[in-house]
């Protein structure tokens, strides 16, 4: 059974959370404060725990909003705790993610894959290696 970690567990990760389920997948919810994650999720865990548990999920999506403690969360570090060939997606805003760590993890094959909607700046320059990677979806936000 594959397992989803959303990052940031409010009204948009809990509709993913439900669709998720749908396909047999072990959902996960990480959010500040976990009293109000939504019980649709199957485990809760704060935002804290974030690097102690993201190495257990074959697929991470980011779907929080971007403040002073979400801006580039997903750097180099947590991108090299995730599990080998996890996939990453990007619902979130482009300023929570370093674009060149994601990059590096694209190409290193530690992650195996990405889909992204927002990225930083927005739109994406022409000269992004985003654009021509074989395993990345790019989407208009």
């Amino acid at each position: 059974m594959s397992k989803i970690s959303l990052i940031g567990a409010g009204q948009i990760g809990a509709k993913v959370a439900k669709l998720s389920k749908a396909f047999d997948i072990t959902t996960t919810g990480m959010r500040r404060d976990v009293s109000k994650i939504d019980p649709v999720f199957d485990h809760a865990y704060p935002m804290t725990g974030l690097m102690s548990e993201i190495s257990s999920f074959d697929i991470v999506v980011l779907c929080c909003p971007l403040t002073d403690e979400t801006k580039d969360l997903f750097d180099k570090a947590v991108f090299s705790k995730m599990k080998k060939g996890a996939y990453f997606i990007n619902v979130a805003r482009g300023g929570c993610v370093v674009e060149k760590d994601l990059i590096a993890a694209i190409e290193s094959q530690q992650i195996g894959a990405a889909g992204i909607d927002v990225t930083d700046p927005e739109p994406l320059p022409a000269s992004s290696p985003l654009w021509s990677m074989e395993n990345v979806i790019l989407t208009p936000h």
